[in-house]
């Protein structure tokens, strides 16, 4: 059950998922809140809103911040946060962000969770995402 009496939706009721990264190499000293990727989520049946989280290592106690590990070295560490305006973490729940809003499609952006020094690796960031259902 997610929080305010709602519930996440199927399988049959997943909602269509897309991720886009920044192309481009990202290494040595980089600012915080720099937007890194966008997602896109798109649901076309009755529902009252979204959630998006990843299953990745928890960065703090943020819901929606989390530590990507290199690739090729798991000692290298990447720090990123979903977020958009409009969007709230799940303080609740404890899994990413929720968007109350039942339009058909919604984006939301993945930044760099503050300043930090990033060596040039591979990583990957896997996400899940949900409806919530009246």
């Amino acid at each position: 059950m997610c929080g305010a009496g709602l519930s996440l939706a199927q399988a049959a009721d997943t909602p269509q998922l897309n991720l886009q990264m920044n192309n481009g190499l990202l290494s040595g000293h980089v600012n915080g809140e720099r937007r890194i990727g966008q997602g896109r989520i798109q649901y076309y049946g009755n529902h009252l809103g979204f959630q998006v989280w990843s299953d990745a290592n928890k960065s703090g106690a943020q819901p929606n911040s989390y530590v990507l590990l290199g690739k090729n070295n798991s000692s290298n560490k990447l720090r990123v946060r979903i977020e958009k305006k409009d969007w709230q973490p799940d303080h609740e729940g404890g899994k990413g962000i929720i968007l109350h809003y039942g339009g058909e499609t919604a984006t939301f952006d993945v930044v760099i969770d503050g300043d930090q020094t990033v060596v040039a690796d591979h990583y990957s960031l896997a996400l899940n995402a949900a409806v919530l259902l009246p």
